[in-house]
């Protein structure tokens, strides 16, 4: 079952994402140091920056996750 929700909840935030413009996802990684080697500076379309963001969310989702395993 948390298998499901963590499924849907990428989806959903995965549509969030599609809603924002490329200034907006650009000021999203910067604003949360997702890209410290700066490989996204310059012609990054819009679906790249998304898809950076929804992988910086996810490591940091299970990286959270493990913290609390006991």
């Amino acid at each position: 079952a948390l298998v499901v929700q963590l499924s849907e909840l990428s989806e959903e935030f995965e549509a969030r994402l599609a809603k924002f413009d490329v200034k907006e996802l650009r000021a999203i990684i910067e604003k949360h140091h997702l890209d410290p080697a700066q490989s996204l500076k310059g012609r990054a379309a819009k679906k790249a920056l998304a898809a950076h963001v929804l992988q910086a969310a996810r490591k940091r989702s299970e990286r959270d996750a493990k913290l609390f395993e006991y």
